[in-house]
């Protein structure tokens, strides 16, 4: 699916950045290719976090090489609109179409990881290592870097499964997750505390552990969060919940609804706070013979 850059400036006019977007190389607009600025334009991308297997499905959207990609969309970042904005409008997108035409867009040597990082996390996860390799490259492919570094700062501590205790922060994971907690709940407070997720998902883990109820960190902790990430227009994405693939087609045959349209129903519903919601409409699909 390609996505006309026309009807992205068009989208985003009532956020008022159309002079941003039209400046960053809007429609027919090259400026973006200024042989002067490229490089530079190209390390606003890197700077801020983007990966090349971000670069390389945005290549396949617009038609470009992958450095021009970069070059196109570090413009953009660097002309002031919003990063969360363009990611909107533009990543996910790009990212959605390489997913569902490839799931294994972005290998992980291409992106900073190695071999053996996947045998260690294969190891953590009880799994062989091409069962890991594709998970992690899937997650890579719908922006889930961070997912990957995690899953390895994991592995690398020594947890295995359900059981090691790798120290005290392995044993506050244990417990956030355990509590029900996912990524995407992680996500939502690391953007709120300027943290990274494996700081948030510790300090939950380590306030569980000191007393404190499911209540207390829904109320005080993550309610305030997740206005503030709604607020930005930021929603998860299914794999940074705790439910799967399988249970989204599940959910499309109780809603009736495309495969798409339930992952994304489902990630909307976590990010709000819904997860208990998404088990129990689980329990009526399965009911209603959706298995």
């Amino acid at each position: 699916m390609r996505v006309s850059f026309a009807v992205v400036v068009l989208i985003l006019n009532s956020l008022g950045v159309v002079g941003c977007l039209k400046r960053a190389g809007g429609g027919g607009d090259r400026s973006w290719a200024d042989p002067s600025q490229m490089d530079t334009w190209r390390t606003a991308f890197v700077d801020y976090g983007y990966i090349p297997c971000d670069a390389e499905a945005l290549a396949r959207m617009w038609g470009l090489t992958v450095p021009d990609a970069k070059a196109k969309y570090g413009m953009m970042l660097s002309s002031g609109v919003k990063s969360y904005e363009l990611e909107q409008k533009l990543l996910y997108p790009a990212r959605q179409a390489a997913g569902n035409n490839n799931r294994r867009l972005c290998g992980l040597e291409d992106n900073g990881f190695s071999q053996a990082d996947a045998k260690l996390i294969a190891q953590s996860w009880g799994t062989d290592i091409n069962t890991a390799r594709a998970s992690l490259e899937e997650k890579l492919t719908w922006g889930g870097r961070f997912a990957v570094e995690d899953a390895l700062k994991f592995a690398s501590m020594g947890y295995v499964g359900e059981g090691t205790d790798g120290g005290a922060e392995t044993e506050a994971i244990n417990t956030f997750y355990n509590a029900g907690l996912s990524y995407c709940d992680a996500e939502i407070l690391a953007a709120s505390w300027g943290i990274d997720t494996w700081e948030a998902k510790v300090t939950l883990g380590i306030k569980l552990n000191a007393g404190y109820s499911m209540d207390d960190i829904q109320g005080t902790y993550l309610s305030p969060a997740r206005q503030q990430y709604m607020s930005n227009n930021q929603v998860c994405e299914l794999y940074e919940t705790n439910f799967t693939t399988q249970d989204a087609e599940r959910l499309a045959c109780f809603w009736g609804v495309g495969l798409e349209e339930s992952k994304a129903r489902i990630a909307q519903k976590v990010t709000h706070g819904g997860a208990e919601d998404v088990t129990a409409v689980l329990k009526a699909a399965a009911s209603r013979g959706c298995r």
